[in-house]
């Protein structure tokens, strides 16, 4: 008796989808849908998993005009058409979502207007088929040309040259540093050369000849007509002068030297730490007499343990730390291993804590602007 109930050639199946058409297929909706928005009723009864020849009767006896298939007018002029999909290379997707028609309707316009079909997939996209005018220089077009985001890895090549690294690039754009630099490298491969040689040490990145070349090619007028064409809403701002300031300082104080105390009975007049190194050093500095072990450093300043590991043989190397192994009676009552402790040379506890760069050491218009 249950499976009568949603079989539909059973007769109280077909009660249930006639009571389900009379309910949903209003006279308001089939108007609105059917006359106004031209929808077919096939498409209306396939919405509401209806059978079709239910949803024809049902417009029959409301007195609405059936369409018969294939006669229904397109919402479309055959000239528009034609000027939006082979000039215009506008994709069937974008055509049917304005006209309202679906793909199909609109592929089989194209047929009967003789139109060849582009190919599916990206290669049939816009950004791929687009070739820009020969006056544009020969890198930008490269670089855009039979590529989908050509112009967009334009701007952030642009922004890059603005950061001294790769990174400070990729945190101002909110995206992965690996991403980054593999569309840099499919652009160079694209143009041809190098365009910017990367960072090392304490040397920031720098644009090649190539790349200088690049640059001054984006900043004329035309190139930058095409980009804000191109990107529109969609184009990133280039970063303000903070913003480029505070990635040039980190990246000065992360490529630091550290100070070596080996040799010295008093600290040299400045002291030299490098970025990665500050919260360890402040931390050991702000409790100079204590004797640490690396868990206790892990609690308190947040660091992995593998870093404080490599962070502590560095100042041990460098004169500021002593270490000794814990002694078995010292370890008798808890076993295991025995801890390694570090404690301050007496050359480092006598640098003041003040004496440590800051994690962004600012200029003084910058320290009178955040006054």
């Amino acid at each position: 008796m249950l499976d009568d109930v949603t079989d539909p050639a059973a007769e109280i199946g077909r009660w249930r989808l006639r009571s389900r058409a009379h309910t949903l297929l209003t006279p308001q909706f089939l108007h609105r849908e059917h006359e106004v928005r031209k929808r077919s009723l096939r498409e209306i009864a396939k919405s509401f998993d209806l059978p079709e020849r239910l949803v024809v009767q049902r417009a029959k006896d409301l007195g609405i005009k059936v369409q018969p298939a294939g006669t229904r007018p397109h919402p479309f002029d055959d000239a528009w058409l034609r000027e939006q999909y082979v000039v215009q290379l506008r994709s069937l997707g974008d055509i049917s979502h304005e006209t309202g028609a679906c793909t199909e309707t609109v592929t089989r316009r194209l047929v009967k207007l003789g139109i060849a079909r582009r190919p599916a997939g990206s290669r049939s996209r816009r950004e791929m088929l687009v070739e820009l005018d020969k006056s544009v220089h020969h890198d930008i077009r490269a670089a855009v040309e039979d590529t989908l985001h050509g112009w967009v890895r334009l701007r952030r090549f642009q922004i890059n040259m603005a950061f001294p690294t790769v990174s400070a690039t990729a945190d101002y754009l909110n995206m992965e540093h690996g991403a980054l630099s593999m569309q840099f490298s499919q652009m160079e491969r694209a143009i041809g050369g190098e365009l910017f040689r990367r960072s090392t040490g304490h040397t920031p990145q720098q644009p090649t000849s190539r790349g200088v070349s690049l640059l001054q090619q984006l900043a004329k007028k035309q190139a930058r007509e095409l980009m804000h064409h191109a990107l529109g809403c969609d184009m990133t701002s280039m970063p303000d002068r903070e913003a480029v300031s505070a990635a040039q300082t980190a990246f000065g104080a992360d490529s630091r030297t550290l100070t070596d105390l080996c040799e010295c009975d008093q600290p040299p007049p400045r002291i030299s730490v490098p970025l990665s190194l500050l919260p360890l050093a402040r931390q050991l500095l702000s409790h100079p007499g204590q004797e640490v072990y690396t868990t206790q450093l892990h609690t308190t300043t947040g660091l992995p343990l593998n870093t404080i590991y490599k962070q502590l043989r560095r100042l041990e190397a460098s004169g500021w730390l002593l270490s000794r192994r814990e002694g078995a009676a010292e370890r008798a009552h808890r076993g295991g291993r025995g801890r390694i402790y570090y404690t301050l040379t007496a050359t480092a506890r006598s640098i003041p804590l003040h004496a440590l760069p800051g994690p962004l050491e600012a200029n003084d218009t910058q320290v009178e602007r955040e006054r």
